[in-house]
């Protein structure tokens, strides 16, 4: 009866394990077949142009390879153009770009999803915009999002996202983020002392300096970021900050296996054991700094939670509770590592763009100046909406360098069909549920259409009479996204980039060094690959009110 008995024990536990095995051969075959070839015929027959599909990897390997071709030669040497779309995309133009007689994109494979680019800023209208409610965040991205920003307004949708945006948008209102103007310039200030000290230093004799613009303006950003949102607890905004990038820097090499392998963010490996410890690290240190202020107020030790982009998030979730909908601890959180990543890698691109735009075309840096001067005895703080060049200067960065090229991945909700009652425009977009959509406003923003022939060139004065006058609607121009979606702390990134560039510009003189390689690359944001090298100068106001450099 024993060898009876192991016998019928080994025989269940061997039909287990078939089961379990067949169990997994199905779910693979379902989802990196049978839905794929599903879904490619449904969209052929919607009209759509669908690229081959290999099993489990899609097109990844052609367009991983692609693009590491891209990336192996700068676009140009000691000068700058502007058409590098297809250095960043080579896929896309290579594959999927609409031929001359189409309006869609060819649908292409990340794994075995269906992608689609919208490169028509008509149809992202409507996306975004229009019937903006049928359209959720992709599944998988939002998963991988949520490992870095949580379960914040960059990761969540529908009714939840609505009330979490009522909640916060009187903390990120024009006037209040106005008040963190003095912050910003005192980290501004410390790094243009910083720079005069090196110059000094170094080449007091030619008075010329040469310095990484990239990794000057991501420092600002950092110290301008963790002082606003933070205040008195500067430091440890400091360090949830840098653990914060670690954990974007991990998470961000996996991109892909999250993309293609199922489950892949529970597996042990030691990059996900990194970012565990680091999502833990940040927790603790982010609940206790606002456990202490929330209590501080209870306790009456302090009037208000502070006078910093936190305080102020606390505040209005504390006038939402008439509502009975709040934030927890753990949405403010979430927030706040949103807030970290949107306001710091965003900026730092911008302005590194914005210098080397200004560098190339010293005729417009020139000009800015002089605005900047007549400006200065009323204060930036209070004169940054009067200074119109600089301001058109930053909105033609944003055309021709957005750093977001790509919005949010979404896909069409299951619950919404395309019927004889949708608009003309649905109907024409006619795109399936479970296709990823992406919205490229890097390439609409190189429309001839919707901004003329010149779209290739730096051209300020375009911006001359506002965004709605530069192109041929406000929905051709989407560096902040676009329609109820729109970035939440647009108005924060313009005031900051704007009181950087004044305070340097009315400091320094900078041009481009020869040696300079002139090649963007996509890496979370729009980046200079090779750094952004400056040469700059300091500027003396003379008795005489003539500029001198040194």
């Amino acid at each position: 009866m024993d060898m009876n008995g192991a016998g019928i024990r080994t025989a269940m536990a061997v039909s287990v394990v078939l089961g379990l095995i067949s169990l997994v051969l199905y779910i693979l075959c379902k989802r990196c077949w049978w839905q794929p070839s599903s879904l490619a015929r449904l969209l052929r027959s919607r009209g759509f142009t669908v690229l081959p599909y290999t099993p489990i990897v899609g097109n990844s390997l052609e367009n991983g390879r692609l693009q590491k071709l891209a990336y192996s030669t700068p676009l140009c040497t000691g000068s700058s153009h502007h058409r590098y779309l297809t250095r960043i995309w080579p896929f896309h133009f290579a594959n999927c770009s609409p031929s001359s007689d189409a309006d869609k994109s060819a649908i292409f494979w990340l794994g075995p999803r269906p992608s689609l680019n919208i490169v028509n800023s008509h149809d992202a209208k409507v996306i975004l915009s229009s019937n903006y409610k049928e359209y959720v965040k992709f599944p998988t991205l939002q998963i991988v999002f949520q490992r870095v920003f949580g379960r914040s307004i960059l990761t969540i949708d529908g009714e939840e996202w609505a009330q979490r945006r009522r909640i916060l948008n009187p903390a990120f209102a024009s006037d209040k983020l106005k008040a963190m103007g003095a912050q910003m310039l005192v980290c501004i200030q410390e790094m243009l002392d910083d720079w005069e000290r090196k110059v000094l230093e170094t080449n007091a004799a030619t008075g010329e300096l040469e310095l990484d613009m990239i990794k000057e303006f991501t420092k600002v950003s950092a110290d301008v970021l963790s002082r606003t949102c933070f205040g008195c607890n500067f430091k440890e905004g400091k360090a949830v900050f840098e653990d914060q990038e670690g954990l974007i820097e991990a998470i961000y090499q996996d991109a892909v296996r999250y993309a293609i392998i199922p489950l892949y963010r529970f597996l042990p490996t030691a990059r996900n054991r990194l970012c565990w410890k680091l999502q833990r690290r940040i927790h603790e240190t982010m609940k206790t700094i606002i456990e202490n202020r929330m209590h501080a107020v209870q306790k009456c030790q302090a009037d208000s939670y502070g006078d910093d982009l936190l305080g102020r998030i606390l505040a209005a979730n504390g006038s939402s509770l008439g509502d009975g909908v709040v934030l927890t601890t753990q949405d403010i959180i979430d927030e706040c590592r949103t807030f970290f990543f949107a306001g710091h890698e965003t900026t730092a691109s911008l302005l590194a763009w914005a210098t080397m735009l200004m560098a190339s075309n010293p005729e417009w840096q020139d000009r800015a100046r002089e605005e900047v001067l007549e400006m200065r005895n009323d204060g930036y703080i209070n004169a940054h909406s009067k200074l119109k060049i600089l301001e058109m200067i930053l909105l033609e960065t944003l055309r021709l360098y957005p750093p977001i090229t790509q919005l949010i991945s979404r896909t069409r909700s299951p619950e919404y069909g395309t019927t004889d009652e949708a608009s003309t425009e649905e109907r024409k977009l006619n795109i399936p549920a479970g296709v990823r959509i992406n919205v490229l406003c890097g390439v609409m923003h190189r429309d001839k259409k919707m901004w003329g022939d010149d779209v290739d060139e730096f051209q300020p004065e375009r911006f001359a009479n506002g965004i709605s006058r530069a192109c041929k609607g406000m929905h051709g121009f989407m560096a902040f996204g676009y329609g109820p979606h729109s970035c939440i702390g647009q108005t924060f990134a313009m005031l900051e980039a704007k009181l950087v560039l004044a305070s340097m510009l009315q400091r320094f003189r900078f041009r481009l060094p020869e040696t300079y390689q002139h090649a963007p690359r996509l890496y979370g944001t729009l980046r200079p690959q090779h750094g952004m090298p400056l040469l700059i100068t300091p500027i003396h106001f003379s008795e005489t009110d003539k500029w001198v450099t040194m």
